[in-house]
C-alpha cells in the first residue's frame, strides 16, 4: 500500500496506520480497514471535504496486486454550530456540557463520536442520533444530536399486611425519586415507611 497526494501528512505519517505488511495473504477487510485508518488521520484533524480514491494495480505473474491510496487534499472545516434537538424536559445547558466538540473548533470525527457517548452516558436519554450538515460559511460543518429522552421519574409505594396475637400491624413505604429536578440533571430521591 502505498499514498500519494498527501501533502498535510508526510508518506510516514500515515504509513503508521497501515498494519499490513508486504507479502500478506490479501485480506480486503484489513486493506479497507487500515484506508479508512488513513482517512481518520484527516477526518480527526478537518480535514473532511478531502477526497480518498484507491487505485489497484494486479500483478498477475507474482500473484500480488499493489495498492494506491489517491488523496484529494481540501481545506480544514470548523464547527460553526452545535445544536441539540429533541429535548423536553432537560434545559440544553445540561447536555452542551457534555460535548466534547464545540462551536469555532477544527472538526474532529473522535470528539464527534466522544460527544455522542458522553451525551448517552448522562442516564437522561435513551436515544442519540448524531448528523452532521455543512454550514452557512464554507468550510464549516453544523453538528447535530437528535436525543429521546428516557423515564427520568419513579414512584413506588405499597403496603404490607402481618398477623400475631396481639393485632394485625400494617406498614407501609412510599418512594419519589426524579433524575432530572426541573431539567437540571440533578437527582432527588424521597422516601418513607
Amino acid at each position: 500500500i502505498s499514498v500519494e497526494g498527501n501533502e498535510v501528512y508526510s508518506d510516514e505519517e500515515l504509513m503508521k496506520s497501515i498494519t499490513l505488511t508486504p507479502g500478506s495473504v490479501l485480506d480486503i477487510t484489513k486493506i479497507q480497514s487500515n484506508i479508512s485508518s488513513i482517512a481518520d488521520n484527516y477526518w480527526n484533524n478537518g480535514y473532511v471535504q478531502n477526497t480518498i480514491d484507491i487505485r489497484e494495480n494486479r500483478n498477475e505473474e507474482n500473484n500480488t496486486i499493489d495498492y494506491t491510496v489517491v488523496i484529494g487534499e481540501k481545506g480544514q472545516a470548523r464547527v460553526e454550530e452545535v445544536i441539540i434537538r429533541g429535548l423536553t424536559k432537560t434545559k440544553e445547558y445540561v447536555l452542551t456540557r457534555e460535548l466534547s466538540i464545540k462551536a469555532g473548533d477544527i472538526f474532529s470525527k473522535q470528539k464527534y463520536i466522544q460527544s455522542a457517548q458522553n451525551l448517552f452516558n448522562t442516564g437522561l436519554l435513551t436515544d442519540v442520533v448524531p448528523s452532521i450538515n455543512y454550514g452557512t460559511q464554507p468550510n464549516s460543518l453544523v453538528v447535530i444530536s437528535t436525543v429521546t429522552e428516557g423515564n427520568q421519574m419513579n414512584i413506588g409505594f405499597g403496603a404490607t399486611f402481618g398477623g400475631n396475637v396481639e393485632g394485625f400491624p400494617v406498614s407501609g413505604f412510599l418512594s419519589w425519586e426524579d433524575g432530572n429536578v426541573g431539567g437540571t440533571g440533578r437527582d432527588l430521591n424521597i422516601s418513607t415507611e
